[in-house]
């Protein structure tokens, strides 16, 4: 008998309602459900409602430039803050999604402990790639 690989929550954080759509339409024909979050702040509340409810995020699509702050703020509180301290050591994964593809904000990502760096728009293939890689699929 085959195992299914359980899919994580996804939470997309994304200010452009075109690619949180996008995102949410790519993860959703893989089977993922996903929610979406067009700031940090709103992000903030979602990471913390989804623990309180103890059903935390398994994964972020997270772009860099938010409303309210940036992409590398919110991971760095994600890795460091003690309330979110379940998500750094439950199998956490962070995808930057971003139109940023400078050295310096590749640099600073993987440095503040993201999974991936992907580059607008999002292909699918790429993104299938990711999951798998991370024994989503």
């Amino acid at each position: 008998m085959e195992t299914m690989t359980q899919k994580p929550l996804v939470l997309i954080v994304e200010d452009e309602k075109t690619q949180q759509e996008y995102m949410r339409y790519l993860l959703q024909r893989l089977g993922f459900q996903a929610d979406i979050a067009g700031s940090v702040q709103e992000a903030i509340q979602a990471l913390s409602l989804a623990l309180a409810n103890r059903n935390p995020y398994g994964l972020i699509l997270l772009d860099i430039m938010l409303p309210d702050g940036t992409g590398h703020d919110l991971l760095l509180r994600l890795r460091q803050d003690t309330t979110f301290s379940e998500y750094k050591f439950n199998n956490f994964r962070v995808i930057m999604v971003t139109g940023m593809d400078d050295l310096k904000h590749i640099a600073g990502a993987f440095a503040e402990e993201c999974d991936a760096y992907v580059t607008k728009p999002v292909k699918e293939d790429t993104l299938i790639e990711l999951l798998k890689k991370f024994h989503y699929l």
